[in-house]
C-alpha cells in the first residue's frame, strides 16, 4: 500500500522543450519506418527501419533524451516492422517457407 500512495502523491513533471523535441524526432522516425507515404522515399523508409533494427549509439541517445527505454522502443517497433514485412510477403504470394527462409514446421 505504501508504493501506491507514493505514486499517487508524486507530481508528474511537464516535459521540457528539449524532451518534447526528442519525442517529436522519435515519433517522426516511427512514422517514416511504419507508414508508406508518397513523401517518404523507399531508401528513406529503409533507413528509418534500419535505425530501429540496429541499436546504434544515436538511437540509444535519442530514446533516452526523449525519456524512453531504448530496449523497449526497439522491441516494440522491431516487432511491427517484422510483422509488416511478413504481411507484405504473404500478399505477394510467398509461402511460409520463403518468408522465414527455412522450412516451416508445425
Amino acid at each position: 500500500m505504501e508504493n501506491l500512495n507514493r505514486y499517487q502523491t508524486e507530481e508528474i513533471s511537464k516535459p521540457t522543450p528539449e524532451e518534447r523535441l526528442w519525442k517529436a524526432i522519435l515519433a517522426q522516425a516511427i512514422y517514416d519506418a511504419l507508414f508508406d507515404t508518397q513523401i517518404t522515399k523507399h531508401h528513406e523508409r529503409q533507413a528509418a527501419r534500419d535505425w530501429f533494427m540496429y541499436k546504434t549509439k544515436n538511437f540509444v541517445e535519442t530514446c533516452r533524451n526523449a525519456g524512453f527505454d531504448p530496449d523497449y522502443v526497439q522491441q516494440k517497433i522491431k516487432k511491427k516492422i517484422l510483422n509488416q514485412k511478413m504481411i507484405y510477403k504473404m500478399q505477394k504470394g510467398c509461402t511460409k517457407n520463403n518468408i522465414f527462409g527455412a522450412k516451416y514446421e508445425r
